[in-house]
């Protein structure tokens, strides 16, 4: 009895090592499978990418370059994706043209960082963010970058990831051109209306735009603080692509500029916050997102506050000529700041 016990618990014990190395190997399959599933994502969404700015870097005006990435479906939201993505980068090479070639992009690298990952068998949505550094043709000396964040809906066609949907492809700035020239992008008709004319609306629009730019110097006589410019500027270069998480983004709710500039005179540039009466012009400070001054957050308040009766911050117009580290420049149109 004591040999049968023995060899029953024998059995027993390799059966469960068995089933527990079978769960591991399970387990291990399964991790593959997924890694699988979001690199073959990942190889659908960054050539996308990658294609679409190839578009622009060779002048070439052809949605079925990228059209190909979305599903082989028929209906109106794939059609409308395409119809807005198409129109942008129309509009892109629409405005290089116009300025020569010198908004054509070198050096450019894009990077990706996937924020998240959600896929099963057959549908994936991802959060990924963007980042190009790129020079300039005509400031070479100067390394720009962007950074943009995606929504991305995925749809599995036979044995390839395609692209149903992209949200936020449009940004905050470019939306405020298209809604003064009345573009509705829930709609493929006015989208495409709106490319059909596209170079004498950006010819009208650019012509009606001029920039102001706002030298700063101290604070009143009152409070004798000294504008650091290149303070301003240093955190300008900070921050741009990695956000001061102490400060709300206000991307999505009119766009974050002012917000950012605020941040860099007072951050970098000393100058201290003029508290009083929440969304008003009248003073300037920000404590919360919803315990701010509109100064703080919008283009034209801001002019308004600096140049008021009641602002605590010297500056004069200045102009390309004499602009510095740390200047403040706005876009006006049509009578109107925007960015």
């Amino acid at each position: 009895m004591r040999k049968k016990s023995f060899f029953m618990k024998l059995v027993a014990f390799l059966c469960v090592f068995t089933i527990i190395i079978s769960g591991g190997s399970l387990q291990a399959f399964a991790t593959s499978q997924n890694n699988d599933k979001d690199l073959s994502i990942k190889e659908t969404v960054e050539s996308f990418f990658e294609d679409y700015e190839n578009s622009f870097d060779k002048d070439v005006i052809d949605s079925s370059i990228y059209s190909d990435y979305f599903v082989s479906e028929n209906n109106y939201n794939t059609k409308l994706n395409i119809a807005i993505i198409d129109t942008m980068l129309y509009r892109w090479i629409v405005i290089n043209r116009e300025y020569n070639g010198n908004l054509s992009e070198l050096n450019k690298n894009l990077t990706f960082n996937y924020n998240c990952i959600k896929a099963n068998d057959n549908v994936a949505d991802i959060d990924v963010t963007v980042t190009k550094t790129f020079n300039y043709e005509s400031y070479l000396d100067v390394e720009s970058a962007t950074r943009d964040n995606y929504s991305i809906s995925l749809k599995k066609e036979e044995d390839s990831w395609k692209i149903v949907e992209i949200e936020n492809f449009v940004d905050d700035i470019i939306k405020v051109q298209l809604d003064d020239s009345n573009v509705n992008l829930e709609s493929i008709e006015s989208i495409n209306n709106y490319r059909d004319g596209i170079l004498d609306n950006i010819q009208s629009y650019f012509s009606d735009t001029s920039s102001s730019v706002l030298k700063l110097t101290a604070t009143s006589p009152t409070r004798s603080t000294t504008y650091n410019g290149s303070g301003a500027a240093t955190y300008a270069l900070n921050h741009a692509l990695d956000y001061n998480n102490n400060y709300a983004d206000f991307n999505g709710y009119g766009g974050d500029c002012t917000n950012f500039v605020s941040q860099c005179i007072f951050e970098g540039g000393n100058l201290p916050m003029h508290y009083g009466s929440a969304y008003t012009n009248t003073c300037w400070y920000y404590t919360t997102s919803t315990n701010r001054s509109s100064s703080w957050t919008g283009v034209e308040e801001l002019y308004d506050y600096i140049f008021g009766s009641t602002s605590k911050i010297n500056a004069s117009h200045s102009n390309w000529s004499s602009v510095g580290s740390g200047d403040i420049i706005q876009l006006v149109s049509g009578g109107e700041g925007y960015h």
